[in-house]
């Protein structure tokens, strides 16, 4: 369990306690299941007091997202896609630090700064809040979004996608590259709670091993292999492989 503060420049910071993950909740992080990121997301948050998650805003979940991706995974995300002139597939990385770092500078030069209620007030009198994740599953559309979240002035859609822009950006954006093979420019979608469940299913072969080869050697069974945190689990395989590596090279003489 660590500690983990969220912020945006333009608005308050939350703090929140999340746990390290384990193999039932990389079980459950399903590429096919849209709301796989907040279901991971609500389990390893369940130290936290009830309804945390859906008072959450979106754009402090997104960065939690990327929090946990660096604290499991990597600082760096490293994609693949395909060229949008040639057609050849290629990889490009960036670092999630200087993302939400360049995020932070743009939404500090934007001068927004919500008040003691957590509400933005652009100069034209639009007032409004920054959405959350309980908005978000129950708001129908767009126009609906906007009619949740302004609380005074027109809830105009186009108005409040501005000042959410800039205000609360989210780590779902376009990334400029350039194709290694074409050199060809262009920007590929990136989404930072996808892209962490899809890094987590992608890892469902190393922990199927990693469960088999506990279980062999200690005689654990799946719920409790299952509940190690991940790091612990990947120690535990890679000292059973070392150890087996050794002995197999003994025997070799």
């Amino acid at each position: 369990m660590y500690l983990v503060t969220l912020s945006l420049p333009s608005m308050a910071p939350r703090q929140v306690r999340i746990a390290a993950l384990d193999g039932m909740a990389e079980l459950g992080a399903d590429p096919a299941d849209p709301g796989a990121a907040v279901q991971l997301v609500a389990r390893l948050g369940q130290d936290n007091p009830a309804g945390w998650l859906d008072d959450l805003p979106v754009a402090l979940f997104d960065r939690l997202c990327a929090r946990i991706f660096a604290a499991e995974f990597a600082q760096t995300i490293e994609c693949k896609s395909t060229c949008e002139s040639c057609a050849e597939p290629f990889e490009f990385g960036f670092a999630l630090a200087e993302l939400i770092a360049a995020q932070d500078a743009a939404v500090a030069q934007s001068g927004f700064s919500a008040d003691r209620d957590g509400f933005w007030t652009t100069p034209q009198g639009l007032q409004l809040r920054p959405p959350t994740l309980a908005d978000l599953a129950a708001a129908q559309d767009g126009a609906d979004m906007a009619v949740r979240l302004v609380t005074a002035g027109e809830a105009e859609l186009a108005a409040v996608e501005t000042v959410l822009e800039a205000a609360a950006p989210l780590l779902t954006l376009p990334i400029a590259t350039a194709c290694p093979h074409c050199a060809a420019e262009q920007q590929a979608q990136f989404d930072m709670a996808r892209f962490l469940i899809d890094s987590i299913a992608a890892e469902r072969p190393f922990l199927i091993r990693e469960t088999h080869l506990i279980a062999s050697r200690y005689g654990w069974d799946h719920a409790s292999i299952s509940a190690l945190p991940r790091r612990d689990r990947q120690a535990y395989a890679a000292l059973i492989e070392s150890e087996r590596s050794a002995a197999l090279k003994w025997r070799a003489g």
